[in-house]
Order: C-alpha cells, then sequence, then structure tokens
C-alpha cells in the first residue's frame, strides 16, 4: 500500500482523535486530528480539481494545435490562388504585347514563329533529360513545315549580316 499525503492525514487526524477517545483531556489532540481530517479532504479536491484542470488544458492544447493547422491550410491555398492569379495576369500582359507587335511589324511573325519553335525544341530537350519515360505527340505533317520554316528564319538572318 502506497502512502499518499491524502492517506497520511487521514491516518494522522483518526489517530489523534481516538486519542482523545481514550484520554478524555487531549482536547488539544482531538482538535488537531479534526484540522489533519480538513488538510485530508483539501488534499483530495486539491488532487482532483488538478486533473480536472491538467484535462481541460490538453483540451485547448488540441483546440489551439486544429485551429493553427486550419489557419496555415487557408494561407497556403490563399497563396497558391495568389500566385496564379499573378501568373495569368503576366500571361495575358504578355499576349496583348505579342498581339500589338504582330500588328505593328510585319517581321514580327516569322520571329514569332522562330521563338515558338526554338520553345518547342527547348521543350523536348528537357523532356528528353528527365529520368521518366518520355512520350512526345507531333503532327508527322507539321515537322517538315517546323523545320523549313526554321531553315528559312535561319537563311534570312546569314543574308542579312
Amino acid at each position: 500500500m502506497i502512502l499518499t499525503p491524502t492517506l497520511l492525514w487521514l491516518l494522522a487526524g483518526s489517530l489523534l482523535c481516538l486519542a482523545e477517545l481514550f484520554l478524555p483531556t487531549a482536547f488539544v489532540a482531538f482538535l488537531m486530528g479534526l484540522s489533519a481530517f480538513a488538510v485530508a479532504v483539501n488534499s483530495a479536491k486539491g488532487k482532483a480539481q488538478a486533473q480536472v484542470l491538467d484535462a481541460e488544458a490538453r483540451q485547448k492544447a488540441t483546440i489551439l494545435e486544429a485551429e493553427a493547422q486550419q489557419k496555415a491550410i487557408v494561407l497556403k491555398a490563399q497563396a497558391e490562388r495568389q500566385s496564379q492569379v499573378l501568373k495569368a495576369q503576366a500571361t495575358s500582359e504578355a499576349l496583348q504585347i505579342i498581339g500589338k507587335t504582330l500588328q505593328n511589324d510585319p517581321n514580327a511573325r516569322e520571329a514569332l514563329q522562330f521563338l515558338l519553335a526554338q520553345n518547342y525544341l527547348d521543350m523536348g530537350l528537357k523532356i528528353g533529360t528527365s529520368d521518366s519515360s518520355k512520350v512526345m505527340f507531333m503532327d508527322p505533317r507539321s515537322i517538315p513545315a517546323t523545320m523549313e520554316g526554321l531553315r528559312s528564319i535561319v537563311g534570312e538572318g546569314s543574308k542579312a549580316d
């Protein structure tokens, strides 16, 4: 049997109260026994309250952790949304600039075709260097036209020099 403070005070109180029973002049011992009972009761209440407070603290900590996770998810989603909006706006502005340039400069169309072909080839190189499996879909009828367009642009560039 383990002697806890509460049990110790209960034993002390019982012994002191019994002393009054056998020694009628031990009034002080009787009062001390009653005091020991009071301490034992308060000690038991204190432990119960401590357990309740501990449980409430754990519950609040769990709630706060869940709320923090929720806020983090919401903030991450908002940041992703804002990033997508900014990318879409940048793409829109770039397309507007390209459209205006195509309207104003007659040679811009060939330059645009060259840039598209170059980006297409760069994309193929990036895909080719990755470790994953590769499948490229291309209309076989457009390959000769793409190469011919590149040759004509490169050929015109070397004639201008």
